[in-house]
């Protein structure tokens, strides 16, 4: 029998039966090898004469992280932020980051489209770039807490994501 995993999972066999894993990524995500009763990134095959384990490691192709510069900004002030993106991978990756905002209404920001984006980025394999951007806070903004979001990914579809929250102060 196949198994389909999640986070966990396991599976009882008769003895001296021989099992075949394949991993397969997510989308947004590679597979990067076995550990256990296992090694490598090829197929894993395990005769069961004894209780095995395998694990099978996962990771984000683009890992992406918001820093604001500050999380209280005046209406009318500049929210200041620095994004980091990552390639996981060992070749070029091309996707789109782009943005929106929850307000402190919770209803999201533009309602349609995107605050900022999507616009297209390459990283060569291994790659961090930062790169600081800023949104101007309008002067009618209400007061209160919001979240930043920023994704990366094919767009409209997020590889990963991160967001912050700041508030607008008077």
């Amino acid at each position: 029998p196949g198994i389909t995993c999640g986070a966990d999972c396991t599976e009882s066999y008769d003895y001296n039966t021989s099992v075949t894993l394949t991993a397969s990524a997510s989308a947004g995500s590679i597979f990067t090898g076995w550990t256990g009763a296992c090694s490598g990134t090829g197929a894993c095959t395990v005769t069961m004469d004894a209780a095995k384990s395998v694990t099978a490691t996962f990771k984000l192709i683009v890992d992406l992280t918001l820093t604001p510069d500050s999380t209280s900004i005046p209406r009318g002030g500049t929210l200041g932020y620095t994004v980091t993106a990552t390639n996981n991978t060992s070749i070029s990756r091309t996707f789109k980051y782009w943005t929106y905002v929850n307000l402190p209404n919770g209803s999201r920001y533009p309602a349609t489209g995107e605050l900022f984006g999507p616009i297209t980025v390459t990283l060569n394999p291994g790659q961090t770039r930062n790169t600081h951007l800023t949104q101007i806070i309008p002067a009618s903004a209400p007061l209160g807490v919001y979240t930043y979001h920023g994704k990366v990914g094919p767009y409209p579809a997020a590889g990963d994501s991160d967001s912050f929250t700041f508030s607008v102060t008077p």
